[in-house]
């Protein structure tokens, strides 16, 4: 048996953490403790876009794949160098381009 994932049923595709911030597109009842739920997949890619293109970029200046995921993803809570070696791969563009 297997589990859908939790970004997956939050409609939180890449698991945005609950905060102040009062996304468009989220649930009025938040079941989750820890991440925002989105009322469908777009609002939650939305967010996402928005996160990584207004914040990540715009405001903290991060322009790499090894910057953005060690902010995104930081190796206290997740295996950072194999998420940024697999976002690099995956995208054909390298940790520090």
């Amino acid at each position: 048996m297997t589990t859908t994932p939790r970004g997956i049923r939050n409609c939180n595709p890449l698991n945005i953490r609950r905060s102040a911030a009062k996304w468009k597109g989220l649930c009025a009842q938040q079941n989750d403790a820890s991440f925002c739920q989105f009322e469908s997949m777009e609002w939650g890619w939305r967010a996402a876009f928005w996160l990584l293109t207004r914040v990540y970029y715009h405001t903290y200046r991060l322009f790499t794949i090894r910057k953005i995921i060690t902010k995104w993803a930081p190796p206290i809570e997740n295996h950072t160098a194999a998420y940024i070696q697999r976002v690099s791969q995956l995208s054909g563009i390298g940790p520090d381009e």
